[in-house]
């Protein structure tokens, strides 16, 4: 991911439409981290995590269409391998949280929390 931002994005600069929507991209997979901190893996939490993760998944591919056109091969191939590991690190993320490791989910909430500040503070409030 931070190939992506760092080069990828970087080097070619973002549209509008990617400016706001990447930082998007990186709340709804950050609610599922604040969401495993907030909640205890119980039978009646199970489903929403199942649903935010969903939710997430289906998010970050609505750029694509705008992909098509704006990114060089690197980045799309990038892209499949990001798409492929968006998932396992939310299963990643939900073995953590059924096994009560807090502090491992923790550390990552802040790492994800932080980059996407600075998202928002980069792309949007930097270059409008």
């Amino acid at each position: 991911m931070f190939f992506d931002e760092f080069y990828f994005h970087h080097k070619r600069g973002l549209t509008r439409w990617e400016r706001i929507g990447h930082p998007i991209d990186t709340f709804s997979f950050l609610a599922c981290f604040v969401f495993c901190l907030l909640s205890p893996p119980n039978e009646s939490n199970i489903p929403t995590f199942i649903l935010l993760s969903s939710i997430s998944t289906l998010i970050i591919v609505k750029d694509e269409w705008l992909h098509i056109k704006k990114c060089e091969i690197g980045e799309h191939i990038l892209h499949v391998f990001l798409f492929m590991a968006h998932p396992l690190a939310l299963l990643a993320l939900y073995l953590e949280w059924v096994n009560t490791r807090v502090h491992y989910i923790g550390l990552t909430t802040a790492t994800v929390f932080f980059f996407m500040l600075y998202q928002i503070y980069y792309w949007i409030v930097r270059r409008p």
